[in-house]
């Protein structure tokens, strides 16, 4: 319900253009990405050695450290521009342009919203960042900048993802190929210049500082060149709580993301020493690499995935055939307990079951009302396997208990 008012067009809205057709679109994002990964890759064999040469292994393990803890904020904003992506991927059927500055409009409101929050959890890592790298007093200061750096670096690449977020809303992300390769090129190379000179890691987040403004600024460019009606316009009070509403899940999901897959360096760091952070990142490096690769198939494919789900309705229809027969199966489990005698054997017959006369529910359930399509009988399976793995394990150790009664008697 919150994502239709998001999704409600403020006029009748007309069918969009003929936009050309999505496989291609597909297929040119996934070349996009690949180039993209290919970028970071290089950049990622040629500048790791440098810096961690230039920084000692001490010092590269603090900056590890300091990258992952930056990473717990992203749940402190709430993630407005991944709700605003998934909301322009929903509206990019209509003709709506008034309906998609709102969305844009609504996207920096909650942006707004937790910026409080998110300034405040940043002053907190700040604070904690001396204690958790456990260094010593004199690169308290160095360390304490370094992480001011990377929570700017974090509020400037949120409002640089609107942009982006459109365009990937749009399906045209493909436009950006070769650009995200090329900031990741020259990132390194301003990593690399921050090492040689010496400014040592607040260099570091300084790089990364004007990176995230030259990203910003080229996806700008190319929304505005792209996308016809890129701006910003005053949302109504349901948009914003709709995308809040978005929002809210995409933090959960990002918070429970951030606690699973980047606490292993934090925990390291704080237990054992940066040093031993370096060791477990660099021999992770390939692990990451796979996993990489994984999200960039998986994101690949997610357009063909959407193409073959089944529909809505057959898989509402699902539902309540589903709870009805796990309803019966338990109310037949019951009255075994009460009757194992021999006298309450159950007969065998042409609608049983193993040997079980099934629940008249059980047999209507496979009506005419409750045919399904290919897809949902698939999807009805799918979901009863569970439902019938529990409750078959019961069935046969309730069996058993009776088979041995009936002998003692």
């Amino acid at each position: 319900m919150r994502v239709e008012a998001v999704t409600a067009p403020s006029a009748p809205a007309t069918p969009a253009p003929q936009a050309p057709a999505l496989t291609r679109r597909a297929s040119l994002n996934a070349v996009q990405a690949l180039l993209d990964y290919g970028g970071k890759l290089l950049v990622g064999f040629v500048v790791t050695p440098l810096l961690v040469t230039g920084l000692g292994a001490s010092l590269y393990g603090v900056w590890e450290i300091l990258s992952r803890l930056i990473g717990y904020i992203t749940a402190a904003d709430a993630r407005p521009t991944e709700a605003l992506r998934l909301v322009i991927a929903t509206r990019q059927g209509l003709n709506d342009p008034a309906g998609d500055r709102r969305a844009v409009g609504s996207a920096l409101v909650v942006w707004l919203i937790f910026l409080p929050l998110v300034i405040a959890v940043g002053a907190a890592l700040v604070w904690l960042a001396p204690l958790i790298t456990k260094v010593d007093g004199a690169a308290r200061p160095a360390v304490q900048l370094a992480t001011a750096l990377l929570v700017a670096t974090f509020l400037l690449g949120a409002l640089a993802a609107v942009p982006e977020s459109v365009l990937r809303g749009m399906n045209l992300g493909y436009k950006r190929m070769g650009l995200q390769a090329g900031l990741s090129l020259a990132g390194g190379a301003l990593m690399v210049l921050a090492v040689r000179r010496g400014l040592g890691i607040p260099g570091l987040a300084l790089s990364q500082l004007i990176l995230g403004g030259l990203t910003g600024a080229c996806f700008w460019l190319l929304a505005r060149r792209y996308v016809s009606w890129f701006g910003v316009a005053s949302p109504s009070r349901p948009e914003v709580r709709a995308l809040l509403g978005i929002s809210g899940w995409l933090a959960g999901g990002e918070l429970i993301a951030k606690v699973s897959l980047a606490s292993d360096v934090l925990i390291l760091g704080a237990v054992v020493s940066s040093s031993v952070v370096t060791t477990y990142v660099l021999t992770g490096y390939a692990s990451r690499l796979a996993l990489g690769l994984h999200f960039l198939v998986v994101g690949s494919a997610m357009p063909g995935l959407g193409g073959v789900l089944p529909d809505r309705p057959a898989a509402e229809r699902c539902v309540p055939a589903r709870r009805r027969l796990a309803a019966a199966r338990a109310r037949h489990h019951q009255r075994d307990r009460r009757c194992a005698g021999p006298r309450h054997r159950p007969r065998a017959d042409a609608r049983t079951r193993d040997g079980r006369r099934l629940p008249r529910v059980a047999r209507r359930a496979g009506g005419p009302e409750h045919r399904l399509s290919r897809a949902g009988r698939q999807i009805a399976a799918f979901g009863s396997a569970p439902t019938l793995a529990v409750t078959r394990a019961p069935d046969r150790g309730e069996r058993a208990r009776a088979r041995r009664r009936r002998v003692g008697q």
